[in-house]
């Protein structure tokens, strides 16, 4: 029996050589359980101090609850696994976290409408409490 490699991996190698303000990017990132997720970032600021380096990048990420934007600040020491993005393809990311923040804030407001709703209910109760408007039912008692 013969065994032959149905698929061969090839890919373009492209190395990020340098990261200026604006710069779009995917990093590569390991979780806790050895899993790993791509997280797509804009650079902020590039720092230098002659010794050290330090860049700052704001990104994105979509949750249940809605979008959790991160400032994140790498240092020299930092193992960065960058790779190059395009605009597009941030573009069409954020697209969805937007309306993934939409739907959250919906989901807030919704929930906010229920809980004044309540406050309100609870106002009324406490205003009849206060203005002696509350009464005790009519009762018979029964000798036993």
């Amino acid at each position: 029996m013969r065994a032959t490699t149905l698929v061969q991996a090839s890919a373009d190698i492209v190395t990020v050589i340098s990261l200026k303000t604006g710069d779009v990017y995917k990093r590569l990132e390991k979780g806790y359980s050895n899993d790993y997720s791509i997280q797509l970032g804009i650079v902020q600021d590039v720092l230098h101090n002659g010794e050290d380096t330090a860049i700052t990048a704001l990104e994105f990420a979509s949750s249940y609850t809605g979008v959790e934007p991160k400032i994140k600040v790498f240092g020299t020491d930092s193992d960065l696994k960058l790779f190059a993005a395009t605009p597009e393809e941030i573009r069409s990311h954020f697209e969805e976290l937007q309306e993934s923040a939409n739907r959250a804030i919906k989901l807030a407001e919704d929930d906010l409408a229920k809980k004044r709703e309540l406050a309100a209910r609870v106002e009324l109760a406490v205003s009849h409490a206060t203005q002696q408007a509350l009464t005790t039912p009519a009762t018979n008692a029964l000798d036993v």
